[in-house]
């Protein structure tokens, strides 16, 4: 793993940057998948409302998209994830882990596949959050500003 620091004047910015960063685009819109812990559910609602109105259409695994669909969202299930991601039918993704970092878990393979397949891969809901408030105000776009870092601490 490693880290990326995000710096501009605006948060907007500085979020975009550090995505940036990661080697990863953030998409405008196009399938989300949600791949969510049962813990989750009730913020990956409310996350997936918020990705369907910046512009994604939600696909979700069997638990994650039964739970979404029973609070009246339009969701797709989508039985095999890994192939969507290979084949590129998946622009983001936001899956928080159900059993860490076991390799044969589901979720390690989603994390791992979207890495591969450089899919931006939300696992903090408060991330998405602040990606999808970033969407929300920058319909326009995101102007970033690129200045020596002593320009940003002297501000």
């Amino acid at each position: 793993t490693g880290e990326v620091l995000g710096i501009d004047y605006t948060f907007a910015g500085a979020l975009t940057k550090a995505i940036m960063g990661t080697g990863n685009n953030l998409p405008l819109r196009g399938n989300a998948l949600i791949s969510v812990a049962e813990k989750d559910f009730a913020e990956a609602l409310e996350i997936a409302q918020g990705l369907i109105k910046v512009g994604f259409d939600i696909l979700a695994t069997n638990s994650t998209g039964k739970y979404l669909s029973a609070q009246g969202l339009e969701v797709t299930i989508c039985p095999d994830p890994l192939e969507l991601i290979e084949k590129g039918g998946i622009q983001l993704i936001v899956n928080t882990p159900r059993q860490g970092k076991n390799p044969r878990s589901h979720g390690f393979k989603i994390r791992r596949s979207a890495a591969e397949h450089r899919v931006p891969c939300f696992t903090s809901l408060d991330t998405c959050r602040a990606f999808i408030n970033v969407r929300k105000e920058a319909t326009n776009g995101v102007k970033l500003n690129y200045q020596p870092i002593q320009e940003y601490l002297n501000s």
